[in-house]
């Protein structure tokens, strides 16, 4: 199935923290938005004084945003998608919608390559379909498992690809340009892990940011941003590097000046030792040792050598140093390691999928809504490329 009279296909990476969009055959998305919605305050009040009003915003009951800053004007948020999983279907459509608006193209005419994390439960692209079949008047479509569109916007033949992104760590190698199904794998622990573990750390040392002392929507986005802003990780496990004694300083919107010591190196444990929040599974290391190890004998040598990085969460300082200490303790001896982290890599899946859909090759791989209308949304499951 060819794009609809050569119209390019639309590429959504469908993400937890932000949804990213563009035309097949583009080098860069057209919109990054949250994958937020959620009620705006009404007025500003003691209790909301993080919260600035958006004047354009006032009476509009529930909304959407257009940049990243929107979740911190947020005073209840509504969960589209939890883990990769899509919660409110009525919600994620309007998000859908808007960017179709944003974007200024009308839904009917273009195909839609959208994303979805590995191991996905099969309900959740089938309805995918549905809405933008039904909903949408897409004239084709296609989900494609982000792991896979990461080795593709990675431009490598053969390397091993971590993604960790907001709410989901994955992993997945490609040999000689053939995903190797067997290798992907998928661990419930990412950047949303890492800014709750901040919240309780800075919790612990006596900061509240709100009178009862839980975190609010908009709260939980500052501390993100100081996350962001100052978070690192050791390059040994904080056991046993011991406390540091480095502090930096962040100035809240209200002008209170927090002094952030061992809790900006502390934080980002929960990505290599879980059970530091409680959950008996392994860290993401060992997700990628497990990974190399489930591939034929003779190509793990090279994929050790091309272990690529994708996803928001590894921009953290020290992630690609902690990953390559973590992995060398568990590697065989003579395995030569080598990271690499692209500029930019939280668009590497986008990227990847624009490639995709603009290739010769995909073109005959589209469903077409014909298709869809003979066969129902079971088609997905046959044709799509989900590695479950």
């Amino acid at each position: 199935m060819s794009q609809n009279e050569g119209k390019p296909a639309i590429v959504i990476d469908n993400g937890m923290g932000t949804c990213i969009a563009g035309l097949a055959g583009e080098t860069t998305p057209a919109c990054t938005l949250p994958t937020a919605m959620g009620y705006l305050p009404a007025k500003e009040n003691t209790n909301e004084r993080y919260l600035p009003v958006l004047p354009e915003a006032k009476d509009k009951p529930l909304s959407v945003g257009n940049t990243i800053k929107f979740r911190t004007y947020l005073n209840e948020r509504v969960i589209l998608m939890e883990r990769g999983v899509i919660q409110d279907w009525d919600r994620i459509e309007e998000m859908w919608n808007h960017l179709y608006d944003c974007m200024g193209l009308k839904s009917n005419q273009h195909s839609v390559l959208i994303t979805e994390k590995p191991l996905s439960p099969r309900s959740n692209r089938e309805k995918t379909s549905e809405i933008f079949f039904e909903k949408f008047g897409a004239p084709a479509f296609h989900v494609v498992v982000d792991t896979v569109l990461a080795l593709q916007g990675s431009g490598m033949r053969s390397a091993l690809v971590l993604d960790c992104g907001e709410g989901v760590s994955s992993v997945g190698a490609m040999y000689e340009g053939c995903l190797i199904p067997k290798s992907v794998n998928r661990l419930d622990v990412a950047g949303t892990d890492v800014t709750t573990y901040l919240c309780h750390l800075l919790g612990q040392n006596g900061y509240k940011f709100t009178r009862t002392g839980s975190i609010s929507i908009s709260e939980r986005e500052i501390v993100n941003t100081i996350k962001e802003k100052l978070g690192r990780i050791a390059e040994e496990p904080i056991a046993e590097s011991g406390n540091r004694n480095e502090e930096e300083v962040y100035v809240l919107p209200d002008g209170t000046q927090l002094r952030i010591g061992n809790e900006r190196y502390e934080c980002g444990e929960p990505l290599f030792n879980p059970s530091v929040i409680g959950l008996d599974v392994a860290g993401i290391h060992k997700l990628v040792i497990d990974s190399i190890n489930r591939c034929d004998v003779d190509t793990r040598r090279d994929l050790y050598k091309d272990i690529i990085l994708v996803g928001g969460t590894t921009q953290m300082k020290g992630f690609e140093e902690r990953l390559k200490h973590e992995l060398r303790l568990l590697a065989p001896d003579n395995a030569k390691i080598n990271i690499t982290a692209p500029n930019n890599r939280q668009y590497t899946v986008w990227l990847g999928g624009a490639l995709l859909a603009s290739s010769a090759t995909f073109q005959e791989m589209w469903i077409s809504k014909k298709e869809y209308q003979e066969h129902g949304h079971n088609i997905v499951n046959k044709r799509c490329w989900a590695c479950t």
